[in-house]
């Protein structure tokens, strides 16, 4: 039965939708920091750096959904290029998304990247499907404390061509605000909607306690779920660790290290 069950949460994004509110969990970027702020989708961050990070999500202690990720960016000039690839699944099923963006500051306050992505799926039964998909992200930032975002997750409606026939995937708009009253403290506010789905409230807190340590909390809306972590950072790397948790489907919870290149 249970091989059953992880089918359908992988096909429906049934129990993503319903904790995480998204479906395709692997589609954007999933990190433990994102998941300890209120399971956000929006990254506010403009800076042009050369990083290296993994990622481990475990949404509700099942193995089987556990989200695996490895990162890289770079930049040459003022545009930055990202590349990277999502893997979730287990014998019975697997998906797949690979991806490759570029972002450039068009100009101090805005700040645009495009990305596309290929994914597929492959299960037990020799079913597959794989389609392209894009992605794409505009920051605006009118004052140094305050940063407006978008995101917009296959907004070309991209379907994914089956064995078994045509399947929408997941096509998801995002919304939100990161904003620092004090310097040491970051608010932060998403909404967001995947077709087929409610909207979604998310609400997040920073507050920099040490330059290697952080303390992070946040709230999912609908039903109301709490969220909570930790990071930092501790020479070139940066780390974070985060939870949430559901009243039925359990403990959510994730690492993310990332290791900053001078």
């Amino acid at each position: 039965m249970r091989p059953a069950i992880t089918i359908l949460c992988f096909l429906l994004g049934s129990i993503s939708s319903i904790a995480q509110h998204k479906q395709f969990p692997i589609l954007g970027h999933a990190n433990a920091d994102l998941l300890a702020t209120g399971w956000r989708m929006i990254s506010y961050e403009m800076t042009l750096k050369n990083t290296l990070s993994v990622h481990y999500i475990l949404p509700f202690e099942m193995k089987e959904l556990a989200i695996k990720s490895i990162q890289g960016s770079f930049y040459k000039g003022t545009i930055g290029w990202n590349a990277g690839i999502n893997q979730t699944g287990d014998e019975i099923l697997q998906e797949t998304a690979a991806y490759l963006g570029c972002g450039k500051k068009l100009t101090d306050a805005v700040y645009l990247k495009i990305t596309g992505g290929y994914y597929s799926t492959e299960a037990i039964n020799g079913l597959t499907g794989r389609t392209l998909y894009a992605e794409l992200l505009c920051l605006y930032s009118p004052m140094p404390q305050l940063s407006i975002g978008s995101l917009l997750i296959n907004p070309t409606a991209s379907k994914i061509k089956s064995d078994a026939g045509v399947i929408n995937l997941n096509q998801s708009y995002h919304v939100g605000l990161s904003y620092h009253p004090l310097q040491k403290i970051n608010l932060l506010l998403e909404i967001g909607k995947t077709l087929g789905t409610d909207i979604s409230g998310h609400i997040g807190l920073t507050y920099e306690m040490l330059h290697t340590l952080s303390i992070r909390l946040g709230l999912i809306g609908s039903p109301i779920l709490p969220t909570w972590g930790i990071g930092g950072r501790t020479g070139p790397i940066d780390y974070a660790v985060g939870w949430s948790l559901h009243p039925t489907l359990g403990m959510t919870s994730g690492i993310s290290l990332t290791y900053l290149f001078h």
